[in-house]
C-alpha cells in the first residue's frame, strides 16, 4: 500500500518572500520609539503576513512540519477558528481521506474511516487510535470532544506502531492541550448561536512557584436545543449538553526534570441520536422522528496521567506517560429504527470495563473482511500571498476494494470487489482568508473553506439503499481581533449551505427498517473571547 505526500514549492516560497518582507517591516518600525502605540499593531500585522511554521511531535521529538518524513496533518488554534472548527467531528473534510461520521449515536461518540480503514460500531476500539494529550482513548463512546485551551491537533494518516503505546491500521488523532508555565495566561469565550446553542470556555494558567509549580484550569460547557421534531415524545431531540473540565498539575524541580499531572472529567446527558425513518406518516421529513424512545444517556468519564520527562543531556530525552481512564454509560436508550414501534430498541448499560457487549433483540453476527486493498494520492498546500490574502487546499484520492468478504449479508450474500464503507473516491478541502483593512483599530479577517466529497457507501453490500451522494459544505467565519489581541470577536458558520443530504443510511430487509442520518443545519454563531 503506497501513498504519496506532497507539499508544493508554492508554499515554501510564500514562506521566503513574505519572511522578508516581514524583516523590512521589522526594521523600519524598529527605528520608532518603544512607546509609539502603533509599535505593537506594526509588529502584530508583520506575523500576520508571515506564513508561520508549525512544530509537531508525531515522531516522538519537536520536527518542523515541512520536514518530517510522515503524512501528517496539523492544526493550531488560530487555523481552528478560522475554519469554525470547535470539536472533533468539525475535522470532518479538513482532513485528505479522513472520513468523520458527522452523526452517530450520541453527541460524544464518534466513528472514524482514514484510506477505507474503519470502524462502524462506535462501542468497539477505534482503529484510528485517538490520543488526548498522549493518553489512548479505549473507546469510541466519548471519543467526541469539544476543544478547549488547545495547543495543536495533529492527524497522522496511515498504520502506525507503537511509538505512541497502541497499534493501529488506520492512523492516529492527537489533541494536545496546553501545559502551564511560568507565564500567566487566561483564554475565555463566550459563544452563542441558532438552536439556542450556548458555549462557554474558561482556562486559566500560571506559576504557583515561579519556575518551580505550575498550574492550569481549563473548564467547558455546550448547551444546545434539538433540531429534530419528534411527534411521539412530543419535544425535540438530538439535543446537547456536556460539561468537561481539566487540571494540569506541573513540577520542575531542576531543569533535568519535568513532571505533569492531568486530571479531567466529562459529564455528557445529551440526547442520544433520534434517527429519521424512511416509513413515516404522511409526507416525509428530514427533521422528523418518530422513536417511542426516550433518547436518554447517562455518561460520566474521567481519567488522571502522570508525565515524566527526564532529560539526560541535550540530545537524549526520557519520557514515561502513566494513566488510568474509564467511563460508565448507565444507561444509555436509542431506537434503531425511529418508528414509533418495537422494532429495534436498545436499553443499555454500558462500562469499558465489562466485557451500543451490549444485549440486542434478536440476533447479530459481528464480521471482518478478509483482505482488501487501498490505493490514493493526498496533496496540501499552505500559502501566505500578499495584500492580507492566504489560500489552503488539500485533496485526496482513494480507489479502496473488498477482495475477499464473505458472507457479509448473511450466509451466501458476499462483499467481494465492493468498495469499502465511508471511503469516498474524491475529497477536496479549499479554504481562503483575507485581511480586510478598515479604518478602526485592530484587525479584521474574513475566511471561508469550501469542502467537497464524492458518493459513498455506509454499509459493505453497496446497495442502493446504502448509497450516500456527493455533497459539498461551507463554513466561514468573520472575525475582528484588538491590536494587543486580547479581545476578540467573530462571526462563525458552519453548514451554511445548508446541505441536507444524507450522510449515513442503514437498510435492513428483514424488518424492513431503513433510516437516515442528516447533518445538522446551517449554524450562525457569536463569540466573544478575552485572552492573554
Amino acid at each position: 500500500m503506497s501513498f504519496l505526500r506532497h507539499r508544493p514549492l508554492l508554499g515554501r516560497q510564500a514562506v521566503r518572500v513574505l519572511v522578508l518582507v516581514g524583516s523590512g517591516w521589522a526594521q523600519t518600525v524598529a527605528a520608532q520609539s518603544p512607546s509609539d502605540p502603533t509599535l505593537v499593531e506594526a509588529e502584530a500585522e508583520s506575523a500576520r503576513n508571515t506564513l508561520q511554521s508549525v512544530i509537531v511531535t508525531a515522531d516522538r521529538r519537536e520536527t518542523n512540519l515541512q520536514s518530517t518524513p510522515i503524512a501528517i496533518s496539523a492544526f493550531g488554534p488560530s487555523q481552528l477558528q478560522e475554519r469554525a472548527v470547535g470539536s472533533v467531528r468539525d475535522l470532518a473534510g479538513q482532513v485528505p481521506n479522513l472520513s468523520i461520521a458527522r452523526a452517530n449515536i450520541s453527541y460524544t461518540t464518534q466513528t472514524y474511516s482514514l484510506r477505507g480503514v474503519g470502524e462502524t460500531d462506535p462501542i468497539q476500539e477505534p482503529v484510528l487510535a485517538v490520543y488526548v494529550d498522549d493518553v489512548y482513548q479505549t473507546r469510541q463512546l466519548g471519543a467526541m470532544m469539544d476543544f478547549n485551551d488547545i495547543e495543536r491537533i495533529e492527524v497522522l494518516r496511515g498504520p502506525q506502531g507503537t511509538l505512541y503505546g497502541r497499534n493501529s491500521s488506520a492512523g492516529a488523532l492527537r489533541v494536545l492541550s496546553k501545559d502551564p508555565g511560568n507565564e500567566f495566561r487566561t483564554n475565555d469565550s463566550l459563544t452563542y448561536g441558532r438552536f439556542n446553542q450556548v458555549k462557554a470556555l474558561a482556562s486559566v494558567s500560571g506559576a504557583l512557584v515561579k519556575d518551580k509549580l505550575f498550574a492550569s484550569l481549563s473548564f467547558l460547557h455546550n448547551r444546545r436545543d434539538g433540531f429534530v421534531w419528534d411527534p411521539t415524545l412530543h419535544r425535540d431531540v438530538n439535543r446537547i449538553n456536556v460539561d468537561a473540565a481539566r487540571i494540569k498539575l506541573r513540577w520542575t524541580p531542576t531543569h533535568k526534570w519535568d513532571v505533569l499531572t492531568t486530571f479531567n472529567g466529562m459529564l455528557d446527558r445529551s440526547d442520544t441520536r433520534s434517527y429519521v425513518p424512511n416509513n413515516q406518516p404522511g409526507e416525509f421529513s428530514k427533521r422528523r422522528s418518530y422513536s417511542e424512545v426516550p433518547p436518554y444517556q447517562n455518561l460520566n468519564q474521567g481519567g488522571a496521567a502522570l508525565r515524566i520527562v527526564h532529560k539526560v543531556d541535550p540530545h537524549l530525552e526520557l519520557k514515561s506517560i502513566t494513566s488510568t481512564t474509564g467511563f460508565n454509560l448507565k444507561p444509555v436508550w436509542y431506537d434503531n429504527d425511529g418508528e414509533a414501534a418495537l422494532i429495534q430498541k436498545n436499553l443499555i448499560h454500558y462500562a469499558d470495563n465489562s466485557y451500543v457487549d451490549p444485549a440486542y433483540p434478536g440476533s447479530s453476527v459481528r464480521g471482518n473482511a478478509g483482505k482488501a486493498h487501498t490505493a490514493g494520492a493526498e496533496i496540501e498546500t499552505d500559502a501566505r500571498l500578499p495584500y492580507g490574502f492566504s489560500l489552503a487546499f488539500a485533496g485526496g484520492y482513494l480507489k479502496a476494494i473488498y477482495d475477499d468478504y464473505k458472507n457479509a449479508g448473511g450466509m451466501g450474500v458476499n462483499a467481494d470487489g465492493h468498495p469499502l464503507v465511508n471511503a469516498p473516491k474524491w475529497n477536496l478541502t479549499s479554504s481562503a482568508g483575507y485581511d480586510i483593512l478598515l479604518p478602526v483599530p485592530g484587525f479584521v479577517k474574513l475566511a471561508a473553506d469550501v469542502q467537497w466529497a464524492s458518493p459513498y457507501n455506509s454499509n459493505a453490500l453497496a446497495r442502493p439503499e446504502d448509497k450516500n451522494p456527493a455533497q459539498a459544505f461551507v463554513n466561514g467565519t468573520l472575525s475582528w481581533t484588538s491590536p494587543d489581541e486580547h479581545v476578540s470577536a467573530w462571526l462563525s458558520g458552519r453548514n451554511l449551505g445548508d446541505s441536507q443530504k444524507t450522510v449515513s443510511s442503514t437498510y435492513t430487509p428483514g424488518t424492513g427498517v431503513r433510516y437516515f442520518n442528516y447533518p445538522d443545519p446551517r449554524t450562525v454563531m457569536f463569540t466573544l473571547r478575552y485572552q492573554r
